[in-house]
């Protein structure tokens, strides 16, 4: 019982909840603009472009290193928030699973990616090397860190950080 409080929530059915806050899991987000059309709205400028991408395999990368894998893996569009422009955030937390150990970090950034990399084929293929190129990038980045996936413990602090 640390917060000792409970919170009104009206649900987007207008109902009302009273939710004790010591007994119910929650996640505090802030509000980031989609990255999706973040990124569709920057499309002419190559170098905007690349920054875009590094963010998505930075924060893919991050994930996995604390072990955490996403299950959703057609939510790069939707589920992806962007600081303009060069820091995303994961803004759908409801297909995390602890199963880091299941995939290398080269198989999580591809697997994420797959759904990403056929939109960037089908809609804007002048883009599609920088893209494998700034994957590379994070394949390698998250390689050279060494982490004991079986000894590696969630630090829910730093994980929300």
């Amino acid at each position: 019982d640390s917060l000792s409080k409970k919170e009104r929530l009206i649900d987007g059915l207008g109902r009302e909840h009273v939710v004790n806050l010591d007994k119910t899991g929650f996640v505090l987000q802030n509000y980031f603009p989609i990255y999706g059309p973040e990124l569709e709205k920057h499309l002419d400028d190559e170098k905007q472009v690349a920054q875009f991408f590094a963010a998505y395999f930075e924060v893919i990368a991050a994930r996995y290193a604390k072990g955490i894998v996403n299950k959703d893996r057609k939510g790069w569009l939707r589920n992806y928030g962007i600081v303009y422009p060069n820091i995303a955030y994961e803004i759908d937390l409801g297909s995390y699973s602890l199963d880091g150990l299941s995939l290398s970090s080269r198989g999580e950034i591809k697997d994420c990616s797959k759904d990403f990399k056929k939109w960037i084929k089908k809609n804007t293929p002048q883009y599609l090397d920088l893209f494998n190129q700034e994957m590379e990038k994070a394949i390698k980045q998250s390689s050279l860190v060494h982490l004991d996936m079986r000894s590696a413990k969630l630090d829910s602090a730093s994980f929300l950080k």
